[in-house]
């Protein structure tokens, strides 16, 4: 049975290691080991989707979420579904917080253009991982 070529299982696992950090970092660090920063809490009343008393524990919550995310990405359970969820979660963050906090645009640490190559890297991923698995397929028995 043929195996994926070596570069794309390396090119995967860097890109799973790399997101994969990217969300456990995110929900760890800015969402449950220090207090949270006015402006996460400001984004997030902003777009109106969580009530003002439950701001907080949204926040705590969605970081126990990206630390489960990003787990799942390191390991490569379920890796295009995954892909799928990253997707749509980092696609969503793009599209709705310009909205509703216009200043993130002209943040000084470019906090929603970094969104991009994060996407595309997601994009990546999907890719090899579909590569990875075709070349199995294909594999004669």
């Amino acid at each position: 049975m043929a195996t994926p070529r070596k570069p794309h299982l390396r090119a995967r696992l860097a890109l799973q290691l790399g997101l994969g950090f990217i969300w456990i970092y995110e929900g760890l660090v800015p969402k449950l080991l220090v207090p949270l920063t006015q402006l996460e809490k400001d984004v997030v009343a902003a777009s109106g989707l969580v009530p003002n008393g439950f701001i907080d524990p949204f926040l705590h919550i969605l970081g126990a979420l990206e630390i489960l995310l990003g787990v799942l990405v390191v390991l490569g359970v379920w890796q295009r579904p995954v892909c799928l969820v990253q997707a749509a979660i980092v696609g969503s963050f793009t599209v709705i917080i310009p909205f509703t906090s216009i200043g993130i645009l002209v943040h000084p640490f470019g906090l929603l253009s970094k969104n991009v190559p994060i996407l595309a890297a997601i994009i990546a991923l999907w890719l090899l991982a579909r590569s990875c698995v075709e070349s199995i397929k294909a594999a004669p028995d």
